[in-house]
Formats: C-alpha cells, sequence, structure tokens
C-alpha cells in the first residue's frame, strides 16, 4: 500500500512542475524589463547579470525538483514493464533530467539578453 501512496502523491509532480515552469516564465518575464518573449530564450530569465535572477531562479530550482521527480515516477511505473531497450531509454531520460536541473543551478548563465552572434542575410531585389 505505502508504494501506491508514493505512486499517487508523485503524480502530481508532473503538474505541479508544469504549473511551476509557467510561473517562472511568466513571473520572471515580469521582472525583466524589456524582456522580449517571442525572441529571447527563457533561460535568460534565470542568467546572472538578469534583474528577473532571484526570482525566476528560485522558482526553475523548484520546477526543477518536481520535475525530477516525475522523472523518479516514470521510472518506478516502468519498473518490470515493457522492453529493455524502453526501460534503457527511460531510466536515461531520467538521469539527463537530474544531470540538467543540478547543472543548472550550479552554473546558471552568465549572460542575458540577446545573442551576439546575429547571421544577418540582405537579399537586393533589383
Amino acid at each position: 500500500m505505502k508504494r501506491k501512496k508514493l505512486i499517487n502523491w508523485l503524480c502530481l509532480s508532473g503538474t505541479v512542475s508544469l504549473m511551476l515552469y509557467i510561473l517562472h516564465a511568466v513571473v520572471g518575464a515580469m521582472h525583466y524589463p524589456g524582456y522580449e518573449w517571442m525572441s529571447q530564450a527563457v533561460s535568460d530569465l534565470t542568467a546572472k547579470n538578469a534583474p528577473s535572477f532571484m526570482v525566476a531562479n528560485g522558482l526553475a530550482s523548484v520546477y526543477g525538483l518536481f520535475a525530477c521527480l516525475s522523472c523518479i515516477l516514470v521510472c518506478i511505473i516502468i519498473e518490470g514493464k515493457g522492453n529493455k531497450v524502453l526501460r534503457l531509454g527511460i531510466y536515461t531520460f531520467a538521469v539527463m533530467n537530474w544531470v540538467s536541473g543540478i547543472g543548472y543551478a550550479l552554473f546558471p548563465l552568465s549572460d542575458s539578453g540577446y545573442s551576439h552572434f546575429h547571421l544577418s542575410i540582405t537579399i537586393k531585389l533589383h
């Protein structure tokens, strides 16, 4: 019965993770004057020099935790089911999610804003 209760609680982690990601993007953008969501990456909100760093980074850290918990849920559910390749893919994805979560927490972007390397192509019509 304990396993089923754990799975039920972990099922909420995916929904909470999604809500926190949306909140991270919306609240972070509100605290970043001049942020243009169509041309800038969401990760700009958590860059060290971003005006939204404190707010967005806090929400992103909690979002990452819940995202990792939802990956653990999928690993628990798939245990002993499906073929070996499918399970290996899911376990690899879970490890990748943990590495990504820890990596972004330890090494945030150092610079935010537009990329300095824009490729522009000019076509002249005669």
